[in-house]
Order: structure tokens, then sequence, then C-alpha cells
């Protein structure tokens, strides 16, 4: 269990569902996995979505999502879906600094143990490893890196494999 000093811990909503979520109000967002926070943030509705990504709701313009997509995935929870109700923009932004201080979340890098499992069985070196290690790189989103680059038909259709199974994502 993520361990939040009291002032915090009595706001906690936990969530499961969008639903849960409360509408037109800013908040933090905190996905955590083994009592680690994995990604805190801050935002309305839209953007706190992200702590709910798994194989079932994607969340594509997020740069964190393709984090907790993995985590969900690859990893061994238990996880923890988190949102701390805020009464302004600035408040929320104020307290995701704080929880940050506290707890991280800011980091775009992977549990080790969920990125070492995300890239057993992918040859070190080849054009699967560097197309996720670019898109885990991406200073906006890695899945809406990902989509375009199918798309636009940049990934051949081994890597288009690989990383549909492995991230639960129809690559194409």
């Amino acid at each position: 269990m993520i361990e939040l000093p009291t002032n915090y811990a009595d706001q906690l909503i936990q969530v499961e569902t969008p639903d849960q979520i409360p509408v037109n109000q800013y908040m933090v967002y905190i996905f955590g996995m083994n009592g680690t926070a994995v990604v805190v943030g801050h935002g309305q509705k839209n953007r706190a979505k992200v702590i709910l990504d798994n194989q079932d709701c994607l969340t594509p313009n997020h740069i964190k999502s393709l984090h907790v997509r993995c985590c969900v995935i690859h990893g061994q929870g238990p996880f923890e879906k988190l949102i701390i109700p805020c009464d302004s923009k600035a408040s929320a932004r104020q307290t995701e600094l704080e929880i940050q201080a506290l707890l991280g979340g800011n980091v775009l890098q992977l549990p080790t143990q969920v990125e070492e499992k995300l890239f057993e069985d992918i040859e070190p070196g080849s054009m699967t490893d560097m197309v996720l290690r670019m898109a885990m790189a991406s200073s906006f989103s890695a899945i809406a890196d990902l989509l375009k680059w199918a798309r636009l038909g940049l990934l051949n259709t081994q890597v288009k494999n690989v990383l549909s199974t492995k991230l639960s994502i129809n690559l194409g």
C-alpha cells in the first residue's frame, strides 16, 4: 500500500473504472505497483484516466500511458489507482509536486522487473528492440507514436506482431 501523510490519506479515492473519476475537477492521480508510485500526475478526468490503462482500456495520448500498461501486463501487483481531488489547477499542481517529492512517480522509467519481462524474448539490438526503446523515450506518447508509425507503414510485420502481443495493442 502506498503510504501518504494523513492530510492526503483522508482525501484519497480508489478508482477501478472511469466512472469513478470526478468530472470537471482537478486532481492528482497516482498509479502504484507493490506499494511504489510509478506514475504521479495532475489534471482533470481525461488525463487521470491514464491510471486505468490496461489490456482493455487504451490511453493513447498520455506520456505515461505505456508505463502503466506495461506494469499491468508485465508486472505483479497489487496495483493501486488513486486520485486526490483538488480545488483548482494550482492546488493540483502543488499537491502533485508534494506527492512526487515524497513518493517519486515522475520519471519515465519502468520498474526493473517490468522492463526485464517486457524485453525478454526480444533480441538486444534488433529492430523490435530499437523501435520499443525509441517509443519508450518519446517526449509525447509512446502508444500514439507506435500507432502512428504502424499506420504510416514504418513498422515491418514482425515488429508489429511482437509489439502488438507484448503491449496488447492492435498495431495492424
